[in-house]
């Protein structure tokens, strides 16, 4: 704390100690809640790097996390709202906003769902052609504006926890962290917009009509850019068997089908 009012002219007080975790891949982070005269931060990451002494570079995770779904099946687009709505009832996060990237669906009017929805914040984008993951992918991160938000890279047809958005939040760290929770590989991540931006953003031109694959490269990238990567199991946090039926449109890989 001495460090930190140093630094930002005594504008912080230490409120209580939440949770420390200390990282045996050399990052140790310390969660704390502090006050100011105009915002409660929640999280303080103390990041070390070849050396015992604290950085003094403290980073405050203020920024929104974005969700960004691809969809493709009327049932699971349907189930999601309802998660989605349930998520806001219990955190009424204000700055959680959900983005949808459609492949023209014909069994569902996505548009209208979300517009039912009781959902504060979402995004919409159509798209046409046949299912591409890596470009709706895209077309979803595209459409935020804030470099400094989080994106979650999100499969359809997850089950979330209350705590999954200040999860994502505290393990992404800009600059320097990204946040892949423990589900079926890599295809879940979390990480800041300007740090994917960075790293060149999805692969589209390698990875069109096909499964898998995609989510390994794009972590390559990541990783040699010299970001860390945050792994673990999450609580209530889990993917649900679902049919690849009608999703592709030509080539599935073996060990994907």
């Amino acid at each position: 704390m001495d460090q930190l009012n140093q630094k930002h002219h005594g504008q912080f007080t230490l409120v209580r100690v939440v949770n420390v975790v200390k990282r045996v891949t050399g990052c140790r982070a310390a969660a704390t809640l502090c006050k100011r005269p105009a915002a409660r931060l929640r999280t303080i990451y103390t990041l070390i790097r070849h050396s015992r002494q604290p950085s003094k570079d403290f980073r405050f995770q203020r920024q929104e996390p974005q969700l960004v779904l691809l969809k493709n099946q009327a049932r699971w687009v349907q189930q999601l709202i309802a998660d989605m709505e349930q998520l806001f009832r219990e955190t009424r996060d204000s700055k959680f906003n959900l983005i949808i990237a459609d492949y023209n669906s014909t069994d569902i009017d996505v548009r209208k769902a979300l517009q039912k929805s009781s959902l504060p914040r979402y995004q919409y984008v159509k798209l046409s052609g046949n299912f591409e993951r890596s470009a709706g992918l895209q077309a979803g991160i595209d459409l935020i504006d804030d470099d400094h938000s989080i994106v979650f890279l999100c499969d359809l047809h997850i089950h979330f926890p209350p705590s999954i958005i200040d999860t994502i939040r505290k393990h992404c760290v800009e600059g320097y962290m990204a946040f892949a929770p423990i589900v079926n590989g890599f295809g879940l991540l979390g990480i800041f917009k300007s740090d994917l931006d960075a790293v060149g953003g999805m692969n589209t031109k390698e990875f069109k009509e096909r499964w898998g694959g995609e989510d390994w490269e794009l972590l390559d990238r990541i990783l040699q850019a010299g970001l860390e990567v945050e792994r673990f199991y999450l609580r209530k946090f889990f993917h649900h068997y679902h049919s690849k039926r009608g999703m592709w449109n030509r080539r599935v890989s073996p060990r994907h089908s």
